[in-house]
């Protein structure tokens, strides 16, 4: 007999799905599936018979029951599902991305994708100030620097006591002090805000607000593309770890801009 492959499974899973679905809502016998499904015996009986040989489906009391690997199988395949729906949804964003980024399935599944658009493309920006604006403390990583929403990043971030650390690009502080002056200088100044040099080694920016939300900044040459934006933990966690792999390689910045 032949051993299954993950395409067969994968195939069948998708095949059968309606009549997965079914069982997982009820055990049903060969009749009762028709009916609820609307289709002829001669589909319920191939489909159940496709089931059985991978036993994902098992025969007791007149009825058919998903067996553990059926309910697992259509959990997996509902999972895969809703993450490539998620891809689809931020394909466009994501081709913007270099190819070395990163980025986690776990953040992108089920991510919230904000999208600059015409005739205000810096309005994407305001989904990041309402992340830090919730916030007691905001970790973030910036390989390129948000210009124009400086003053509008310290105030949200450090309003009612909160405080931030964020690691910039080696060169891109030094730059920035000399060309830009006070709104940079703003946050060199003040104490809720920690600026370090560290090397980046991706091209997107990186924010958690209190390790409950986790963000991606997305830029264009001319500014920021979209930013995602995603609570689930194991987004959260997958941001946590890229942000403390940064950190090891973290200076101090001078606050008398040395």
């Amino acid at each position: 007999m032949r051993t299954a492959t993950t395409d067969d499974v994968a195939d069948l899973l998708a095949g059968r799905e309606r009549v997965l679905c079914a069982l997982a809502a009820e055990p049903a016998s060969k009749r009762t599936l028709e009916d609820r499904l609307s289709v002829s015996r001669s589909t319920v009986d191939r489909a159940i018979r496709d089931l059985q040989s991978h036993s994902l489906v098992v025969y007791e009391d007149r009825q058919y029951h998903l067996t553990a690997a059926g309910r697992y199988g259509l959990t997996v395949h509902e999972e895969a599902g809703e993450r490539l729906s998620s891809l689809a949804a931020a394909s466009d964003v994501l081709a913007s991305v270099d190819r070395d980024a990163p980025l986690d399935a776990d953040f992108v599944a089920g991510a919230e994708v904000v999208r600059a658009s015409p005739p205000t493309p810096d309005a994407v920006v305001s989904r990041l100030l309402d992340s830090v604006a919730r916030t007691d403390h905001v970790d973030g990583v910036a390989p390129v620097a948000l210009m124009g929403h400086l003053d509008a990043f310290y105030d949200e971030a450090t309003a009612d006591g909160g405080s931030v650390r964020l690691l910039v690009e080696h060169g891109l502080l030094d730059s920035l002090v000399t060309a830009n002056g006070d709104p940079l200088r703003r946050g060199i100044e003040d104490p809720a805000v920690s600026l370090e040099r560290a090397t980046v080694p991706f091209d997107v920016g990186l924010w958690l607000a209190d390790d409950r939300e986790a963000g991606v900044v997305v830029y264009t040459e001319t500014g920021v593309k979209a930013v995602l934006v995603n609570d689930d933990p194991a987004a959260v966690e997958w941001a946590r770890e890229t942000f403390e792999r940064v950190a090891e390689t973290a200076t101090p910045f001078e606050r008398n801009g040395r």
